[in-house]
Protein backbone atom coordinates (compact mmCIF):
# COMPACT_ATOMS: atom_id res chain seq x y z
CA UNK A 1 0.00 0.00 0.00
CA UNK A 2 0.97 3.42 -0.40
CA UNK A 3 -1.52 5.16 1.20
CA UNK A 4 -0.26 8.43 2.73
CA UNK A 5 2.92 8.58 1.27
CA UNK A 6 4.52 11.50 -0.35
CA UNK A 7 4.97 11.36 -3.51
CA UNK A 8 8.50 12.50 -3.44
CA UNK A 9 9.11 9.43 -1.03
CA UNK A 10 7.41 6.86 -4.03
CA UNK A 11 9.34 8.91 -6.54
CA UNK A 12 12.46 8.82 -4.45
CA UNK A 13 12.00 5.04 -3.75
CA UNK A 14 11.11 4.12 -7.42
CA UNK A 15 14.32 6.08 -8.73
CA UNK A 16 16.61 4.31 -5.95
CA UNK A 17 15.55 0.84 -7.71
CA UNK A 18 16.02 1.97 -10.93
CA UNK A 19 19.53 3.43 -10.41
CA UNK A 20 20.72 -0.05 -8.75
CA UNK A 21 19.54 -1.50 -11.78
CA UNK A 22 20.56 0.67 -14.05
CA UNK A 23 24.44 0.47 -12.52
CA UNK A 24 23.87 -3.48 -12.95
CA UNK A 25 23.43 -3.17 -16.82
CA UNK A 26 26.20 -0.73 -16.90
CA UNK A 27 27.71 -3.32 -15.53
CA UNK A 28 26.96 -6.39 -17.62
CA UNK A 29 27.52 -3.59 -20.71
CA UNK A 30 30.99 -3.34 -20.00
CA UNK A 31 31.56 -6.84 -19.79
CA UNK A 32 29.91 -7.42 -22.64
CA UNK A 33 32.10 -5.12 -24.90
CA UNK A 34 35.19 -6.81 -23.12
CA UNK A 35 33.99 -9.97 -24.40
CA UNK A 36 33.58 -8.86 -28.15
CA UNK A 37 37.21 -7.85 -27.43
CA UNK A 38 38.54 -10.74 -26.25
CA UNK A 39 36.17 -13.42 -27.99
CA UNK A 40 34.64 -11.87 -31.00
CA UNK A 41 36.70 -13.06 -33.75
CA UNK A 42 35.57 -16.91 -32.32
CA UNK A 43 33.39 -18.60 -35.00
CA UNK A 44 32.74 -14.64 -36.51
CA UNK A 45 30.56 -13.23 -36.78
CA UNK A 46 28.24 -15.40 -34.62
CA UNK A 47 29.98 -14.71 -31.26
CA UNK A 48 30.16 -11.20 -32.15
CA UNK A 49 26.79 -10.40 -33.57
CA UNK A 50 25.41 -12.39 -29.84
CA UNK A 51 27.24 -10.07 -27.78
CA UNK A 52 26.30 -6.89 -29.68
CA UNK A 53 22.87 -5.74 -28.41
CA UNK A 54 23.72 -6.69 -24.76
CA UNK A 55 27.20 -4.84 -24.90
CA UNK A 56 26.01 -1.59 -26.45
CA UNK A 57 22.59 -1.09 -25.51
CA UNK A 58 22.58 -2.41 -22.08
CA UNK A 59 23.92 1.39 -21.13
CA UNK A 60 20.71 3.03 -22.10
CA UNK A 61 19.12 2.26 -19.00
CA UNK A 62 22.36 4.59 -17.54
CA UNK A 63 21.95 7.46 -20.10
CA UNK A 64 18.25 7.79 -18.80
CA UNK A 65 19.12 7.79 -15.29
CA UNK A 66 22.24 10.06 -16.05
CA UNK A 67 19.51 12.26 -17.65
CA UNK A 68 17.24 12.87 -14.85
CA UNK A 69 20.44 13.79 -12.62
CA UNK A 70 22.42 16.27 -15.26
CA UNK A 71 19.08 17.99 -15.85
CA UNK A 72 19.03 19.07 -12.06
CA UNK A 73 22.19 21.09 -12.53
CA UNK A 74 22.38 21.86 -16.34
CA UNK A 75 19.53 21.29 -18.63
CA UNK A 76 21.88 21.66 -22.40
CA UNK A 77 24.29 19.78 -20.96
CA UNK A 78 21.88 16.87 -20.02
CA UNK A 79 20.38 17.86 -23.24
CA UNK A 80 23.71 16.88 -25.39
CA UNK A 81 24.97 14.04 -23.12
CA UNK A 82 21.79 12.05 -24.01
CA UNK A 83 22.08 12.69 -27.45
CA UNK A 84 25.69 12.38 -28.04
CA UNK A 85 25.30 9.17 -25.63
CA UNK A 86 22.64 7.48 -28.01
CA UNK A 87 24.99 8.09 -31.04
CA UNK A 88 28.15 6.96 -29.71
CA UNK A 89 26.41 3.60 -29.33
CA UNK A 90 24.44 3.45 -32.08
CA UNK A 91 27.71 4.12 -33.61
CA UNK A 92 29.35 2.11 -31.84
CA UNK A 93 27.30 -1.12 -33.58
CA UNK A 94 27.74 0.61 -36.62
CA UNK A 95 31.74 0.55 -36.28
CA UNK A 96 31.59 -3.03 -35.05
CA UNK A 97 29.89 -4.26 -38.74
CA UNK A 98 31.61 -1.53 -40.84
CA UNK A 99 34.95 -0.59 -40.29
CA UNK A 100 34.60 2.44 -42.66
CA UNK A 101 31.95 3.64 -39.49
CA UNK A 102 34.82 3.92 -36.65
CA UNK A 103 35.75 6.89 -37.42
CA UNK A 104 32.55 8.73 -36.63
CA UNK A 105 32.18 5.92 -33.36
CA UNK A 106 34.92 7.41 -32.04
CA UNK A 107 33.95 11.00 -32.32
CA UNK A 108 30.54 10.47 -31.01
CA UNK A 109 32.04 8.57 -27.93
CA UNK A 110 34.50 11.57 -27.41
CA UNK A 111 31.59 14.01 -27.70
CA UNK A 112 30.28 12.22 -25.36
CA UNK A 113 32.90 11.38 -22.62
CA UNK A 114 33.84 15.15 -22.85
CA UNK A 115 30.66 16.46 -21.87
CA UNK A 116 29.56 14.21 -19.32
CA UNK A 117 32.75 14.38 -17.53
CA UNK A 118 33.12 18.15 -17.74
CA UNK A 119 29.99 18.43 -16.08
CA UNK A 120 30.75 15.98 -13.44
CA UNK A 121 33.96 17.49 -12.55
CA UNK A 122 31.85 21.26 -12.60
CA UNK A 123 28.85 19.90 -10.73
CA UNK A 124 29.60 16.82 -9.00
CA UNK A 125 26.52 15.09 -10.35
CA UNK A 126 29.37 11.99 -10.16
CA UNK A 127 32.55 11.76 -8.83
CA UNK A 128 34.50 14.99 -9.53
CA UNK A 129 38.25 12.65 -9.93
CA UNK A 130 35.58 10.23 -12.70
CA UNK A 131 34.43 13.04 -14.23
CA UNK A 132 37.77 14.18 -15.10
CA UNK A 133 39.14 11.21 -16.12
CA UNK A 134 36.14 10.95 -18.53
CA UNK A 135 36.80 14.63 -19.97
CA UNK A 136 39.96 13.36 -20.67
CA UNK A 137 39.31 9.57 -22.56
CA UNK A 138 36.87 12.28 -24.14
CA UNK A 139 40.05 13.90 -25.32
CA UNK A 140 41.76 11.13 -26.45
CA UNK A 141 38.71 9.14 -28.34
CA UNK A 142 38.60 12.73 -30.02
CA UNK A 143 41.77 12.60 -31.46
CA UNK A 144 41.76 8.99 -31.96
CA UNK A 145 39.11 9.71 -34.78
CA UNK A 146 41.07 11.77 -36.65
CA UNK A 147 44.07 9.86 -36.35
CA UNK A 148 41.94 6.77 -38.01
CA UNK A 149 40.62 8.89 -40.43
CA UNK A 150 43.96 9.87 -41.52
CA UNK A 151 45.38 6.06 -41.53
CA UNK A 152 42.99 4.06 -43.50
CA UNK A 153 44.16 6.46 -47.00
CA UNK A 154 47.80 5.94 -45.25
CA UNK A 155 47.36 2.33 -45.11
CA UNK A 156 45.52 1.43 -48.51
CA UNK A 157 48.52 3.46 -50.20
CA UNK A 158 51.54 2.11 -48.44
CA UNK A 159 50.56 -1.48 -46.59
CA UNK A 160 54.11 -1.35 -44.41
CA UNK A 161 52.33 1.38 -42.39
CA UNK A 162 51.46 -0.20 -39.06
CA UNK A 163 47.88 -0.68 -37.59
CA UNK A 164 47.66 1.36 -34.20
CA UNK A 165 44.83 -0.77 -33.17
CA UNK A 166 42.70 2.18 -32.30
CA UNK A 167 39.56 0.73 -32.10
CA UNK A 168 40.28 -2.17 -30.40
CA UNK A 169 41.88 0.22 -27.67
CA UNK A 170 38.61 2.12 -27.58
CA UNK A 171 36.64 -1.00 -27.05
CA UNK A 172 38.64 -2.07 -23.68
CA UNK A 173 38.31 1.77 -22.64
CA UNK A 174 34.17 1.77 -22.84
CA UNK A 175 34.40 -1.36 -21.39
CA UNK A 176 36.60 -0.17 -18.40
CA UNK A 177 34.57 2.72 -17.82
CA UNK A 178 31.26 1.15 -18.16
CA UNK A 179 31.92 -1.10 -15.60
CA UNK A 180 33.29 1.91 -13.35
CA UNK A 181 30.37 3.98 -14.16
CA UNK A 182 27.62 1.08 -12.96
CA UNK A 183 29.59 0.76 -9.45
CA UNK A 184 30.04 4.99 -9.53
CA UNK A 185 25.77 4.59 -10.07
CA UNK A 186 24.89 1.59 -7.51
CA UNK A 187 27.11 3.69 -4.78
CA UNK A 188 26.01 7.16 -5.52
CA UNK A 189 22.71 8.17 -4.12
CA UNK A 190 21.48 11.16 -6.64
CA UNK A 191 18.93 13.62 -5.11
CA UNK A 192 15.59 15.03 -5.85
CA UNK A 193 14.02 18.89 -7.06
CA UNK A 194 13.75 19.56 -3.75
CA UNK A 195 17.38 18.59 -2.62
CA UNK A 196 16.81 16.08 -0.54
CA UNK A 197 18.97 12.48 -1.41
CA UNK A 198 17.33 10.06 -3.03
CA UNK A 199 18.14 7.34 -0.59
CA UNK A 200 16.94 9.27 2.45
CA UNK A 201 13.42 9.40 0.22
CA UNK A 202 13.59 5.97 -0.58
CA UNK A 203 14.27 4.78 3.65
CA UNK A 204 11.24 7.03 4.40
CA UNK A 205 8.66 5.54 1.73
CA UNK A 206 9.79 1.96 2.99
CA UNK A 207 9.02 3.28 6.77
CA UNK A 208 5.95 4.32 5.50
CA UNK A 209 4.69 1.49 4.06
CA UNK A 210 5.75 -1.03 6.41
CA UNK A 211 3.76 1.43 8.61
CA UNK A 212 0.67 0.98 6.66
CA UNK A 213 0.50 -2.63 6.14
Amino acid sequence: MTLGLHPDAVAAAREHTDRRKAAAWACLAGLGQGAIVLFGHLAFPYVRNLLLGPAYLLLLPAIAHLQLRHAGVRGSGATLGTITGVAALLLGVGGELNVDAQPAALFALGMWWWTIGKLWAETGVLSAAFGGLTAGAGTLALLASFVASGLAPLTALNPGIPDLALWDASRCALAAWSVILGLALYRSPGRLPSGRPEAQRANESEEHISLTR
